[in-house]
């Protein structure tokens, strides 16, 4: 086991891992105890941790897909990304390492290409609203109360429950495609108000 202390955070580095450090392939964060913690993902709180994997190219259009490595279980395909989500419980990151880093060296193991930690993120706002002219629009007396909106990403269910008796009408911007949601994550809670985000007191 491996300590650094980099900023006042401190990082605890497997032994398998430590020769992984010097490349892109496994995320920082993942050994970063100080941040863990404060994302809820000590002891007390998560027995597991969440991670993301990519995995390498299959040699051949007949190869199996890639199972989730020892140690860890399989939580979601990415096809998209030709990966998972993975999640680790602590008491078994041994095992997982060992099957990931094999023989400590460079390169993952057990067709891993890159390893992230599934954390939480907090959107940004600072740069965005300002090149937006949001602080403008504000100043003139347009703050969106009153004005219901749903941003979408990926598409919409229009026959999800949550969206009954509540859509006008439908639009895709993106030529050739339609707007249904084919992702699964498109199709949210109700629309919420367009006032977001809110203006500086």
């Amino acid at each position: 086991m491996k300590l650094q202390e980099i900023r006042g955070d401190l990082f605890v580095v497997p032994d398998e891992a430590a020769p992984l450090l010097g490349t892109d392939k496994p995320d920082r964060r993942l050994f970063n105890v100080t941040a863990l913690i404060e994302k809820g993902y000590d002891d007390a709180k998560s027995a597991a941790v969440p991670l993301i994997a990519t995995y390498t190219q299959p040699k051949s259009r007949a190869a199996v897909e890639s199972a989730a490595p020892r140690g860890s279980k399989l939580t979601r395909r990415l096809q998209g990304i030709g990966g998972a989500a993975l999640s680790t419980e602590k008491r078994q990151a041994r095992t997982f390492w060992n099957t990931v880093a094999p023989q400590g060296g460079t390169r993952l193991g057990a067709g891993v290409a890159k390893l992230w930690l599934d954390g939480q993120v907090k959107a940004s706002l600072k740069e965005s609203v300002p090149l937006i002219g949001a602080p403008e629009a504000w100043a003139a007396g347009y703050t969106g109360k009153g004005v219901k909106v749903a941003v979408l990403d990926t598409g919409i269910d229009v026959d999800h429950s949550d969206f009954a008796g509540l859509i006008d009408g439908t639009a895709s911007f993106v030529p050739g495609e339609a707007v249904t949601d084919v992702n699964g994550h498109g199709s949210r809670p109700s629309p919420v108000p367009a006032r977001w985000p809110t203006p500086a007191a």
